[in-house]
């Protein structure tokens, strides 16, 4: 059986909506456990916890070059 990445963060909001109450403008937790994982597992879905990329520039490059040089450079003289 599968199932399409929108059907998956369709239940999962189900999941969400039906883990809370809201009444008179306040919202009452149901399930908090519930609530938690199905925001957490949507957000891995949608890449909200994807590690982002740097880029450096060929100065930085160099500088970094130069002061891991100068680190190892000092560790031999003591």
């Amino acid at each position: 059986m599968e199932m399409s990445a929108e059907w998956k963060l369709e239940k999962l909001k189900q999941c969400i909506e039906a883990s809370m109450i809201e009444s008179d403008g306040k919202v009452q937790l149901v399930n908090h456990k519930a609530l938690l994982g199905a925001i957490s597992e949507s957000n891995k879905m949608q890449g909200h916890y994807a590690a982002e990329k740097k880029q450096i520039s060929v100065s930085e490059e160099k500088e970094d070059r130069d002061f891991k040089e100068l680190v190892k450079s000092q560790m031999k003289e003591f």
